[in-house]
């Protein structure tokens, strides 16, 4: 199972190969087909997924 922060994650540490193929490349026991029901479930909109990197950015610069 794929996570919502999980995938948000993937869209900022990416820098040009967004495919739901090169995300299963690089998570354990996770495989394409499930990165695409993910997304097909989920239905994330682009401001929901701005306001999720949002978040993830302003918690990395804490931290960082």
């Amino acid at each position: 199972m794929i996570t919502k922060l999980q995938y948000g994650e993937f869209l900022i540490s990416t820098i040009a190969n967004y495919t739901g193929s090169y995300l299963a490349e690089h998570l354990d026991q996770i495989s394409h087909d499930t990165i695409t029901d993910f997304l097909q479930s989920e239905q994330l909109t682009a401001r929901h997924l701005c306001e999720l990197g949002q978040g993830l950015i302003m918690d990395a610069y804490i931290v960082g």
